[in-house]
């Protein structure tokens, strides 16, 4: 078993599209959603190198009986591998986004972030490649 799909149901959906699109680059995937669904209006997909794919779900077309903003302050944590978390918080910085100190250890370095809607983020890089 592996993790193939990371599900976000957004409030802002141009701004949640914006904020992963542009300014993290994530490249946009090329699914069919199906029937319902208006890519770029209330539904993308984002597939990163290596496997793993993230999606961004318009919450007020498709959200479940869900009580937003989730409890988001420690329930969970969308992490990012990157060649260089030194380059990478470099350039999210110059785009605006605020990040935490970067933590380094034996295992690599890390930086924590949050997206538009406060969803825990983050990027790594690991000694071991």
């Amino acid at each position: 078993m592996r993790l193939g799909l990371t599900l976000l149901y957004v409030e802002d959906f141009p701004r949640m599209l914006s904020f992963y699109r542009d300014t993290l680059g994530l490249p946009l995937g090329d699914d069919d959603p199906g029937a319902g669904h208006e890519i770029g209006v209330d539904w993308v997909s984002f597939h990163t190198p290596g496997g793993g794919a993230l999606e961004l779900f318009d919450h007020a077309r498709f959200g479940r009986s869900l009580d937003l903003p989730y409890p988001r302050e420690n329930a969970n944590v969308v992490t990012f591998r990157v060649q260089s978390v030194d380059a990478e918080a470099e350039r999210l910085q110059a785009a605006g986004v605020a990040l935490g100190t970067i933590h380094r250890a034996e295992w690599g370095a890390a930086a924590h972030f949050r997206d538009p809607e406060g969803n825990h983020l983050q990027i790594f890089e690991s000694v071991a490649g």
